[in-house]
């Protein structure tokens, strides 16, 4: 199985090509819809994220967590600004409340809400929350076409087992709902190994895909083991989707990784910072303006002239 070595981590007009969708018990129907919605026509994924909490509020220079004014602010500019440069948003659930009042997803453009009780930052690493039915209704009213967690995961972990079993029940109820879930696997620290210690990628997709998860959504380095890692993550994957997380990166470092990742079988992205980091910071500048957009449009063109090879 390949490895990936971590650093330090805080349109064409015909029919649409239907991404896999898990088999399960519930509504295969609505849930490949809705999956179908998030893609292009060739059914890649272009998605902007702004689900994040901490990493955000530094960015602005606020440490109070509990004034959440400006974070939706800028959360909402943004995404007037940008989300029609994108097959579909990645917004937390805070978020969804705003919809129909303070914004609206573009037409044709997916909502996918995060469902993480916890932020990027969360140094306890927990497993994924099983949602209630309410809460997954009421993304549904929101308008939410998909739902995503993160996994905290080792498949060396000692409760590995669990997280896996916690991330299929999550599957379980979005299908119900029919809603299509985005996994995200991020690195679970272990007693005993540094932080640049080798992450099995390929072994947590193989894992990760068979929870029921629709796509998954995984972090990758810059460096010359990326090409060889994506091609092993999509043959691991056995047919369910990945697709490019940007961590961060600086955007030149991200859109190279997500040129061999293309190239190695990945259907698309979600990026954040990489793409809107100097915006938010101040969305009146209309350099930062201009680059954010120069930056999307081109992570969106790039996965449209080389993405698909996921589907042969």
């Amino acid at each position: 199985m390949g490895t990936l070595v971590l650093a330090h981590h805080p349109m064409c007009r015909h029919p649409r090509v239907r991404p896999r969708v898990t088999q399960y018990p519930g509504q295969p129907s609505v849930v490949a819809d809705e999956l179908l919605s998030l893609t292009t026509e060739n059914g890649l994924f272009s998605i902007l994220a702004i689900d994040h909490g901490q990493s955000l509020l530094s960015l602005l220079g606020n440490d109070d967590e509990s004034d959440h004014g400006p974070m939706r602010e800028a959360k909402i500019a943004v995404l007037e600004l940008l989300a029609r440069h994108c097959t579909a948003v990645l917004v937390d659930v805070p978020l969804t409340g705003t919809i129909g009042t303070l914004w609206h997803p573009p037409d044709g453009v997916g909502l996918i809400v995060g469902l993480d009780e916890f932020d990027y930052d969360d140094v306890e690493c927990p497993p994924p929350n099983v949602p209630s039915r309410e809460l997954l209704r009421e993304v549904r009213r929101a308008g939410a076409n998909a739902a995503k967690v993160v996994l905290y995961y080792h498949p060396d972990a000692p409760d590995a087992g669990a997280r896996l079993e916690a991330a299929g029940q999550v599957a379980e109820q979005c299908h119900r709902e029919g809603l299509p879930l985005l996994v995200e696997p991020l690195p679970l620290p272990l007693v005993g190994t540094s932080d640049t210690a080798a992450w099995p990628v390929s072994e947590i997709a193989e894992q990760v895909a068979k929870t029921g998860a629709d796509i998954l959504k995984l972090p990758l380095s810059l460096s010359p083991q990326t090409a060889s890692l994506a091609a092993g993550i999509t043959k691991a994957a056995a047919g369910t989707p990945w697709i490019l997380l940007s961590s961060g990166a600086p955007y030149t470092e991200f859109l190279e990784t997500l040129r061999l990742a293309l190239l190695g079988g990945a259907a698309g992205f979600a990026a954040g910072r990489s793409i809107w980091g100097d915006l938010v910071v101040d969305v009146t500048d209309d350099a930062a303006r201009q680059e954010s957009s120069h930056r999307l449009e081109q992570a969106a063109t790039l996965t449209r002239s080389l993405g698909g090879a996921h589907l042969t």
